[in-house]
């Protein structure tokens, strides 16, 4: 029988880690493509959006996969820190773009 829960949780911090990967990815090829480098395309407020909702994909899935209940606040507080990154980057790219909000 399949274990619903321990896939969802595990399916959970994959997705996260495939969002971060592929963040880091597209970094490095819009670095290539255009005259900017890797660094400054790492501190961009997209990078920074995808990587931050990836990790906090990654910190939930590791809390709901948690056995020892020490740890699951721990992965919790860190999926909120992840959030709030997020949120300040998506804060920062609509101030730095404000058409793309329309």
């Amino acid at each position: 029988m399949i274990d619903w829960y321990a896939l969802f949780a595990n399916a959970l911090w994959v997705i996260g880690l495939a969002v971060v990967l592929a963040a880091i990815s597209w970094s490095f090829y819009a670095a290539s493509r255009s005259a900017v480098s890797v660094r400054r395309q790492l501190a961009a407020p997209g990078f920074n959006l995808a990587a931050s909702l990836g990790m906090m994909l990654v910190m939930l899935g590791l809390a709901l996969q948690s056995e020892a209940l020490w740890q699951i606040p721990i992965w919790l507080v860190m999926a909120v820190i992840f959030a709030y990154k997020a949120w300040l980057a998506w804060q920062e790219r609509n101030r730095l773009q404000p058409d793309l909000i329309e």
